[in-house]
């Protein structure tokens, strides 16, 4: 925190968005990445961040695919054949198993599930797709931008996602306290 204010002039805060005072209509932009699927309520989250938002405020959300991911898919497979590694796996959705992982997904999201939170907390959907949250270099990296980008092809012919991530912006449509019906007038690619 003390070089982001040093070196920046940056102002970074700790602690849990809904216990912070920050005055409606602080923000024009939230980010939560690989934050939603950690929160007991993702959806008081979101209602909170529409509060947060300035009108056309934007948040940008990165989860998890763990559901429709092809990785899931192996993990459930390698479960069902019973080999040593996938048996901290679900047999029937692939994710990990309660107490298997070192994070803890109190929420799992499929990308119309996520849409359809966004749109009932007041938000339009401007773009929805994959999320490159890789952070390998050299092989490993090379072989990771590779099944990053046939994901894309995938998601951009086909309309699936497939990939280990969603990645949402949305747009806050209303000031007020109130929640707002989306606009018809959207641009939405569908994953």
């Amino acid at each position: 925190m003390k070089v982001a204010k040093e070196k920046y002039g940056l102002e970074i805060r700790h602690g849990v968005v809904e216990a912070m005072d920050f005055a409606p209509e602080s923000f024009d932009n939230i980010t939560l990445f690989h934050v939603l699927e950690h929160v007991p309520d993702p959806t008081a989250l979101l209602g909170t961040c529409h509060k947060l938002l300035r009108t056309g405020g934007v948040l940008a959300v990165a989860v998890p695919n763990d559901v429709l991911a092809w990785t899931s898919k192996v993990k459930k497979i390698g479960r069902k054949m019973g080999i040593e590694a996938f048996q901290k796996f679900s047999p029937v959705l692939g994710i990990s198993k309660a107490g298997t992982s070192r994070e803890i997904h109190l929420s799992h999201f499929t990308p119309s599930v996520l849409q359809r939170l966004f749109e009932k907390e007041g938000f339009a959907v401007v773009t929805q797709g994959i999320d490159p949250y890789y952070a390998s270099s050299g092989v490993r990296g090379a072989l990771e931008a590779a099944y990053y980008r046939a994901h894309e092809v995938i998601c951009s012919v086909f309309h699936a996602n497939r990939y280990d991530t969603i990645w949402m912006v949305g747009r806050k449509q209303n000031a007020g306290a109130g929640h707002a019906t989306p606009s018809e007038d959207r641009s939405t690619s569908k994953v």
